[in-house]
């Protein structure tokens, strides 16, 4: 059985079940929806690196109706949009370090296939270069 793909990886019918099952495990209460302490531990639990400030100001954005609840359908796109922004600062974040960053943070376990593929591809047009050279 092969390893389970990262959120990043998700196609967007596995990426939603993903939400939904998120909104149902810390919908603790099963009221529906999730109030300030069942937000900040989905968010917690997350790992996205956010501040507990940053944490209230998207709990505040999010709640369109004002209610200090998140609804499912305000969790959704919340979800969707933090997990789309989090992924192209990865992409861009990885497209800015050298080689030697990039295999630390393989051994890390941080980087994608893709990015692995990428390194690759660099390094190979890099040796071609030198071998073209000498």
């Amino acid at each position: 059985m092969g390893e389970e793909p990262t959120i990043y990886e998700m196609s967007p019918d596995e990426l939603k079940d993903f939400i939904t099952d998120l909104f149902v495990e810390f919908d603790t209460d099963q009221n529906g929806h999730l109030d300030r302490k069942e937000f900040k531990a989905v968010m917690k639990t997350a790992k996205l690196g956010l501040s507990n400030k940053d944490i209230r100001a998207i709990m505040a954005e999010a709640d369109e109706d004002g209610s200090g609840f998140i609804e499912y359908r305000e969790f959704v796109p919340l979800m969707v949009d933090l997990i789309t922004l989090l992924k192209a600062k990865e992409e861009a974040a990885m497209n800015r370090l050298d080689e030697e960053e990039v295999r630390e943070r393989q051994r890390a376990g941080y980087i994608v296939e893709r990015e692995r593929i990428r390194v690759v591809c660099c390094a190979v047009r890099r040796r071609r270069r030198l071998s073209s050279s000498l």
